[in-house]
Order: C-alpha cells, then structure tokens, then sequence
C-alpha cells in the first residue's frame, strides 16, 4: 500500500494491484488525521457516508469516486461532529439503583439525546453528561406520581376518600403530608422504598384526609387500611436516614 497527497491535507492510500483501487482517504484539513475507508459498490445508487462507533466508511456507486471525494471533503466538518458524538456514546457509566425496592443497573451514556427507558432491569440514563441526575430524578418523579396517583385514585374510590391534587416534592424532613385544603404530598424518594412502604406513606397521608391528627381514631383507620404498617413504619424509621445519604452520596443530589 502506498499514499498519495492531496490538496487540503487530503491522502489517498492505494492498494498495489494491477488495477489501483482506493483503499483508505484520510482527512486532514480541519484537525488530526481521519481515515475513511472507501468502498465501491455495484448496489449503491448514490455516495454514502456510514459512520459507526469511531469507523468511517465512504461507499462509492462504481465508476464514480472522483465525485465521491469531493463530497467527502465537502462533508469533513459533519464528519468530525459525528464522531465527537460517537465518541461521548461510547463511554458508559454503571451502577445500581433501588427502584420501587427492586434492585436495577444504571447505565449512564452520554449522549446528546435526553431520555430514560427501563429494559429489564437496566434503567438507561441518555443525556449530556452534566444532565444525568437531572434527567434520572425528573424521569424518577414522573414515574413516582403515576404510581401514587394509581394508588391514590383506587384507594380514595373504594373508601370514598375525597382529596385535591397530588403533588411530588423535595422536602428534607417529610415523606408525605395532607393540607387542610386536602392536596397530599410525597417525597420523591420514596421511589427507592419497597412497595409495601410506599404503600404504608400513602394510606398515612390519605387517612389525614378523615383524621387530621395522630389520634387513635386516626391509627385506627390506618390498621384498618394498611394492617401491617408498623412494619413499614419501621423500616421507614430505621432505613429513612441511609436512603437519603444514598442519594446524596451516589448521585449528589443536595
């Protein structure tokens, strides 16, 4: 194989063959050296450019790769933005995360796209990279109100429990609360609770709604909803602390 130089930092590397065949262009012009490897093909009705992880492949329609440069040099600036994004793509961050008490990895990939999806039991965290968090914790606090609305619409129908609005928050001190204007609120990390304790935080809040205190009255009607909340209560009390010290150490949330 040999090279031939270019205009514009443009090199043709050659196969040595009895007919020359273009193997690899490298691009030069607006940074460090690109190699693109080129490829003809009889199927291809057009020039392509196929970028793939940091490859760069130009696929020539036969008897036609003068054209097929010029385009390339033409799309060199595109080029080098793609491969900047591939790049970020590439670089994935793992670990693990409780979601509804459920263990799942967490893979974090930067990317310029913004979205949260669950496959199995990976959640996929896609987004620039000083956007994780924040698009983990609204994607979190979505999925937190359309559990606790769920609930909260079943439980206020069968025991005719009338409330107003629902509303996630970020308090340091509180899982839940009921105002007398009967809006319930929950913290957002109770996302990270087993069921059985969110459950427990809801039907709490919601007996607020008939009791507003800590009567007996009002324990009354939580044994009667939830029979096995002081094990709940429990474990909220005794794990409460550590789950937001998680949070503030894994993810540094403040």
């Amino acid at each position: 194989m040999f090279e031939i130089q270019l205009k514009n930092n443009f090199t043709l590397k050659m196969k040595s063959k009895k007919k020359l065949e273009p193997s690899f262009v490298r691009l030069g012009r607006l940074g460090d050296p690109i190699d693109v490897q080129v490829r003809q093909s009889s199927k291809a009705k057009r020039i392509i450019i196929k970028i793939q992880s940091q490859n760069v492949e130009l696929v020539l329609p036969n008897k036609n790769i003068s054209a097929g440069y010029k385009f390339l040099l033409e799309k060199e600036y595109w080029i080098r933005r793609k491969l900047q994004v591939s790049e970020k793509e590439d670089y994935v961050n793992t670990k693990n995360i409780p979601l509804f008490g459920k263990e799942y990895l967490l893979l974090n990939v930067d990317s310029i796209r913004n979205k949260v999806q669950i496959k199995e039991n990976v959640i996929h965290v896609d987004s620039l990279p000083t956007y994780h968090n924040k698009t983990l914790v609204k994607f979190l606090q979505n999925k937190l109100l359309v559990e606790i609305t769920d609930i909260v619409n079943r439980l206020s129908k069968q025991y005719q429990l009338k409330f107003s609005r629902i509303k996630i928050t970020n308090a340091k001190t509180r899982w839940g609360s009921c105002s007398s204007n009967l809006i319930l609120r929950f913290n957002w990390r109770l996302v990270f609770a087993p069921q059985e304790v969110l459950n427990y935080v809801i039907i709490h809040e919601m007996c607020h709604l008939v009791e507003m205190n800590h009567s007996k009255s009002f324990w009354d009607l939580v044994a009667k909803l939830c029979p096995e909340y002081k094990t709940a209560k429990l474990w909220l009390k005794e794990n409460g602390s550590n789950l937001h010290r998680y949070l503030q150490i894994e993810y540094g949330l403040r």
